[in-house]
């Protein structure tokens, strides 16, 4: 599958106690949550002042990490930057939600799991968007690299950044 896999779930790996139990055991169980995952997954990214925000997060990376038929995994660190930047609860929300972009992507596109590109690509996407949420409400608020990411978007340069972190 992916060579040389770096287990994004790491920053997570600290506070796995805090993620709600599984309650799925099976493959046929795991796939028949995806919809409910998917459905979470794009209502975090577009909802990041909800006072429900943290369930729904438990749910969906619960479900990430403990799915029998995918690794997650990707060779760059697209949000170590984000983490170092800030110590408030905000960076681990930010790095939070590329992954849930990430686990997005693996179940929208079941074919193409083993595309690193497109899963990072869809991880920063979420990311930006998410990001933008907050902006559109607190004007003052900035993190370089998500801008970073912005502007590779804007000049369509994000695929050749991603394609250099992913080597």
């Amino acid at each position: 599958m992916i060579n040389n896999k770096i287990i994004i779930l790491f920053f997570f790996a600290c506070s796995i106690n805090a993620f709600a139990q599984s309650n799925w055991k099976t493959e046929t169980e795991f796939k028949a949550a995806e919809p409910i995952v998917l459905s979470k997954a794009n209502w975090l990214i577009n909802n990041p002042f909800d006072n429900n925000w943290g369930d729904s997060l438990k749910f969906v990376m619960s479900w990430g990490n403990d799915v029998p038929y995918i690794t997650i995994g990707t060779k760059g660190n697209y949000t170590k930057e984000i983490r170092l930047s800030s110590t408030d609860n905000i960076a681990g929300r930010l790095s939070s939600v590329w992954l849930v972009g990430v686990i997005k992507y693996y179940v929208e596109f079941p074919k193409n799991r083993s595309n690193n590109n497109e899963i990072a690509k869809s991880g920063i996407l979420a990311l930006v968007k998410y990001y933008d949420i907050i902006k559109a409400s607190h004007s003052d608020f900035s993190i370089p690299i998500i801008e970073s990411y912005k502007n590779m978007i804007s000049d369509n340069s994000i695929d050749e950044y991603i394609k250099n972190k992913e080597k």
